[in-house]
């Protein structure tokens, strides 16, 4: 019983706590088209292609925060659920739910040697790089099983298991040394830049 408790807690707390997950979440846009009644009018001169590039590369900049939000979370509740005596079935099935239910396409949660032990994709088998300098795409996330970074962004690119296009960001293990990735896939018709 108590396992079980367990399990719905920390499902919980990621549901709550993981953009996309809770139903009731605001729009963000909502928040960013509010008129501001300090705002002055914009001025007619204003170069507007630097906005378009600079609104580009704001809502990559809060992507790519919220992806590291998530893979820190997510650390903290593998390191929870291991603590609890959770299972390796029981783990991936909370992965599985949060990436049905959210924005994320992929849990990607290794051991200290890089071979992936947690994933809302149970029965693929991969293993991260363990040289940072290695030629693949994988491997910048090297980094976290040393401890040379608390977390890496990639931007989409195609990934070292199928090709496929995908953003990922990882974080470092906080129960031991270990890859803790999400993936957010590009649209179907979209390729790497």
């Amino acid at each position: 019983m108590r396992r079980s408790f367990m399990t719905w807690t920390l499902a919980l707390f990621i549901a709550l706590f993981v953009p996309g997950c809770a139903e009731d979440t605001p729009p963000a846009e909502e928040a960013a088209t509010a008129p501001d009644a300090d705002a002055t009018a914009p001025d007619a001169d204003a170069a507007a292609p630097d906005a378009g590039a600079t609104s580009v590369a704001a809502v990559d900049g809060l992507l790519s925060d919220h992806m590291a939000a998530e893979a820190m979370l997510t650390a903290h509740f593998v390191a929870a659920a291991v603590k609890a005596g959770m299972s390796t079935e029981e783990i991936n099935g909370v992965l599985a739910a949060v990436a049905d239910g959210s924005a994320i396409s992929e849990f990607w949660v290794s051991d200290e040697t890089g071979r992936v032990v947690y994933t809302n994709l149970p029965g693929t088998e991969f293993a991260f790089p363990t040289d940072p300098e290695a030629s693949s795409q994988a491997a910048a996330f090297a980094v976290l099983l040393t401890g040379g970074q608390a977390v890496v962004d990639q931007d989409f690119m195609p990934r070292e298991l199928d090709g496929m296009v995908f953003k990922y960001v990882g974080a470092a293990g906080v129960d031991q040394a270990r890859i803790v990735q999400v993936g957010v896939a590009a649209p179907a018709d979209s390729a790497a830049p």
